[in-house]
């Protein structure tokens, strides 16, 4: 069964690299905003949820404290160009946070990321 993957992200050209370069491996949703995204997940699972930090409407942060509470099942990863240590701590530090990826991100590492957030998905859900 190929793994749900919502990236959320306000640049299109991300989105559509993204899409590109994982579509094989996963099946992928995208969104252009936080608000988009949280729509979304009214009617979809996901298993993993990668998201930008800064957008207009939403920052990554909020999308992950509201979605968090909508699908408590996803595995979280921010995937951001505008990051300074601050930032990556206190998100690191909610626990809602599985991997905190900068841009421009290897694209063998947000897979790696990707993968071992779904192994733990998998594992805290296991009946």
């Amino acid at each position: 069964m190929t793994s749900r993957i919502l990236f959320v992200d306000d640049e299109g050209i991300v989105l559509k690299s993204l899409n590109r370069a994982l579509s094989t491996t996963y099946d992928i949703t995208t969104a252009y905003s936080a608000e988009e995204a949280l729509g979304l997940l009214a009617d979809q699972k996901f298993a993993v949820i990668v998201t930008d930090m800064r957008m207009p409407g939403g920052d990554g942060m909020w999308l992950i404290r509201k979605a968090s509470e909508i699908c408590s099942h996803c595995q979280f990863i921010v995937l951001t160009g505008n990051c300074d240590d601050a930032t990556r701590e206190n998100a690191m530090a909610t626990g809602k946070v599985f991997a905190f990826l900068n841009k421009p991100c290897p694209i063998e590492l947000l897979e790696e990321q990707i993968e071992k957030a779904i192994a733990a998905r998998m594992e805290a859900y296991q009946v």
